[in-house]
């Protein structure tokens, strides 16, 4: 992930998850991810490591906007 200069990060919140990993299974907490310059996060798994989840704040809103909306 490219990260920039980290002026324009912010943070993401996600909500609890189990980690996909097959050796690990961890139950994660709900928290937040931070953004790089460009909007793009990851949300990983707090014990192993493994990405869980990748998505940018724009994508964000187009998500939002086709359940709320419908386009």
């Amino acid at each position: 992930m490219n990260f920039g200069s980290g002026i324009n990060s912010i943070e993401v919140p996600f909500g609890e998850f189990t980690c996909d990993n097959e050796e690990c299974g961890y139950d994660n907490e709900a928290g937040y991810a931070m953004t790089d310059d460009f909007g793009n996060y990851e949300v990983e798994c707090q014990f192993c490591n493994c990405v869980h989840f990748r998505s940018s704040i724009a994508e964000d809103k187009a998500d939002w906007a086709a359940n709320n909306y419908g386009y």
